[in-house]
């Protein structure tokens, strides 16, 4: 299957390239794809050594990636956040919620959203009443 990027960006910024419009039925090329995945590596190592200026300011300037879902685990940046043991600071996970909403109710391939992730790990309760407030059909 071929990766699509979410239907509600209106654009995104590729670094002085021009803006590129994304929507749920039009697929990706590859050069894209594989731009936004090596920005997706970024955001993560970022996110790993708890750089949160630089996930926000990343996920900002290419609001896909949000809701780009990796090829292995089909999870997304708010799920890949969501299931750290660290805490991820709220004002972080309020603006890529407010990015990108739908990447909340995105499942992965076992069909768990960002919210099941958070609720596991029972120390991120700021975390799951965020979830909640901004995707309440997920309970």
């Amino acid at each position: 299957s071929t990766n699509t990027l979410d239907r509600k960006s209106s654009s995104q910024s590729l670094k002085g390239k021009k803006n590129v419009e994304d929507t749920e039925s039009k697929p990706i090329d590859n050069a894209l794809k594989s731009k936004l995945a090596q920005i997706l590596g970024s955001v993560v190592k970022a996110a790993r050594d708890e750089n949160w200026t630089k996930v926000t300011s990343l996920s900002r300037e290419n609001s896909g990636i949000v809701s780009m879902k990796s090829p292995k685990t089909q999870q997304n940046l708010i799920h890949i956040l969501s299931r750290q043991k660290k805490r991820v600071p709220d004002s972080v996970m309020e603006e890529l919620t407010r990015l990108r909403p739908q990447a909340l109710a995105a499942s992965d391939q076992n069909g768990r959203t960002p919210l099941h992730y958070a609720a596991a790990l029972g120390n991120k309760s700021e975390l799951v009443q965020l979830l909640l407030k901004t995707y309440p059909q997920g309970a």
